[in-house]
């Protein structure tokens, strides 16, 4: 009687964790379908050339820059003149995710006619892997880097009094990782992003630790934003979780390790705000 209790036990805990790896693994690997919100016009997506070595090196990616049929019009001959945001995909994420975003800001420019417009740039990583896998993340790090030298050229025709010297990035789930990792590079000039806002980012470390490489790229971004307080002290960093929406990253996963100007809050405690911002429904 004992020896079937037993049986009985092992089988329903082992079936327990088969459901639970499966429940992780169904979300972790389904594809990206996104829920665009409405927009004042058709989105649409302009590919950014970039430098032949970079397209070379990074032939999977690409870089972006959303626009609407309305915007066309506020830009003269294509020049940019607006307030540079790009926006970075996380884990299997897709760079049509922006438009969340550039919907919004879009919005917000348009009911002030005094202000400048934004322009939202979003990062294609064509669906890479990068909470699982250390080359994935370290090659998105790489580019992104290149991306926000690129984007800042543009704006080399720009008036002197309106051209922007850095700009602010949006980054979910994984994004947010590559963001500090951009800073945390020896070659990178600091001063080119102002600001990070990341949602739903695991700063802390790697929600499951398949790579080592994965271990070794966060331990050095952390170690290099403590070490280095005082260079990186004009960055506003600011990390939003999804509370209890968000059954992958929890809210500890999304503390900032470091004390530097940085505020971790939770969606669920900010007022008025609709908590969606979780790993599966951003």
């Amino acid at each position: 009687m004992t020896g079937l209790v037993v049986t009985t036990c092992n089988f329903i805990v082992i079936l327990c964790f088969c459901i639970g790896v499966y429940d992780v693994m169904k979300n972790a690997f389904e594809d990206c379908e996104c829920d665009m919100p409405r927009t004042h016009g058709t989105p649409d997506y302009a590919r950014v050339s970039l430098p032949d070595h970079v397209s070379r090196g990074f032939p999977h990616y690409g870089l972006y820059l959303y626009m609407q049929d309305w915007q066309y019009n506020e830009i003269p001959n294509k020049k940019l003149r607006g307030i540079p945001v790009l926006f970075i995909p996380g884990h299997r994420g897709c760079m049509k995710q922006c438009s969340a975003v550039a919907s919004h800001l879009s919005t917000v420019a348009a009911a002030r006619e005094h202000e400048r417009l934004f322009n939202v740039f979003t990062m294609d990583f064509n669906g890479g892997y990068s909470a699982f896998h250390g080359p994935s993340l370290y090659n998105q790090i790489q580019f992104a880097r290149h991306c926000i030298e690129n984007i800042l050229k543009l704006y080399d025709s720009t008036p002197s009094h309106i051209r922007p010297t850095s700009i602010a990035v949006i980054a979910h789930s994984m994004g947010g990782v590559v963001a500090r990792g951009v800073l945390s590079l020896t070659d990178m000039d600091v001063a080119a992003i102002n600001s990070i806002y990341s949602l739903a980012t695991p700063h802390l470390s790697p929600l499951i630790s398949l790579d080592h490489g994965i271990v070794d790229i966060y331990n050095l971004i952390n170690s290099y934003w403590k070490a280095n307080q005082r260079i990186l002290n004009n960055i506003t960093l600011v990390s939003v979780s999804g509370g209890i929406n968000d059954i992958q990253v929890n809210d500890e996963q999304t503390r900032i390790p470091h004390p530097n100007k940085a505020l971790s809050v939770t969606a669920t405690m900010i007022p008025r705000c609709v908590p969606i911002n979780d790993c599966t429904t951003f």
